[in-house]
């Protein structure tokens, strides 16, 4: 009879043991979930920021294009004209500076977020990685 009861009393401090090993590892695995769908809900807003950025840049780059051919001509017709027009040689400079400066700065904007995204991905693979090993 000491016996039984000493086995059903270990046997329900195992179940018990075993219970609270249960609830830790799953409320770990839902916090790695909850911690895995965050960092994708980051990735997914940098990638549309990056997005819209890239869209921003094509546009300047456009743009900047459109200026240049728009410049180009105006050389023609000035170079036609046989006059050197100063004031519009300083106005080009100063128009070209400004672009490039725009440009160079949403380049380098693009880099780091391309980087930031980058990091959230090694990140994501990481956590990955290691529920996977939590779950094995």
């Amino acid at each position: 009879m000491i016996s039984q009861k000493y086995g059903e009393e270990r046997f329900s401090k195992f179940k018990s043991n075993v219970n609270k090993d249960m609830k830790t590892f799953q409320r770990t695995v839902k916090d790695k979930d909850q911690a895995v769908y965050k960092l994708k809900a980051d990735l997914k807003k940098t990638d549309q920021l990056v997005g819209q950025k890239i869209q921003e840049l094509k546009t300047l780059q456009k743009k900047a294009r459109e200026d240049a051919e728009k410049r180009r001509k105006e050389e023609e017709e000035e170079r036609d004209s046989k006059g050197i027009d100063i004031d519009s040689i300083k106005d080009w400079i100063h128009q070209s500076t400004d672009q490039l400066l725009k440009q160079q700065e949403l380049n380098d904007y693009l880099k780091k977020q391309m980087s930031q995204r980058e990091e959230i991905e090694d990140d994501m693979l990481k956590e990955g990685d290691r529920l996977t090993d939590l779950i094995v």
